[in-house]
């Protein structure tokens, strides 16, 4: 069993755990869409499709805390839409989403300025959080490659929307 549970903070780390733990198990096309269920196949290939769909569904479903599986009780048999909808809202390009980002790193910036403690794993989950929503012509570096250890270029801030 999936052992580190989606929340609503840590969609960028779940995410690629999930992944390579749905490709472990021989699910992960079924649930990227990449394999479908075959629609001209006999009742017994078709079984085995559904059956396997139902595994994936599964496995995605109890990888999600208790306040997350709220937003796929309506799909909760579909692993594609499993997916998606998890990504739709934890992805969203809207400014509530780029506002909370937003809000993650400057909070992670002022733990760096020695203004608050905080594990070095936050600081890195928020660079990560603003690299899916900020767009791609802006780099965001890893928390380790930056000289000096955390103090981020502001000029990064002002490329962003």
């Amino acid at each position: 069993m999936f052992s580190i549970p989606i929340t609503s903070n840590n969609y960028p780390t779940w995410k690629g755990v999930m992944k390579a733990y749905l490709q472990v198990k021989g699910l992960w096309l079924l649930v990227n869409g990449s394999e479908t269920c075959p629609s001209d196949a006999d009742a017994k290939i078709k079984a085995k499709w559904d059956v396997k769909a139902d595994k994936a569904a599964g496995e995605l479903y109890l990888a999600c805390s208790v306040e997350q599986r709220m937003h796929i009780d309506a799909v909760q048999d579909d692993p594609v839409k499993i997916w998606t909808t998890l990504a739709s809202i934890h992805l969203q390009q809207c400014p509530g989403a780029r506002f909370n980002a937003w809000d993650d790193f400057f909070e992670s910036l002022s733990t760096l300025l020695g203004l608050k403690m905080a594990c070095p794993k936050s600081r890195n989950c928020a660079l990560q959080t603003l690299r899916i929503l900020i767009p791609c012509r802006t780099h965001l570096p890893d928390y380790d490659s930056i000289p000096g250890r955390g103090i981020l270029p502001f000029h990064l801030l002002l490329d962003a929307p």
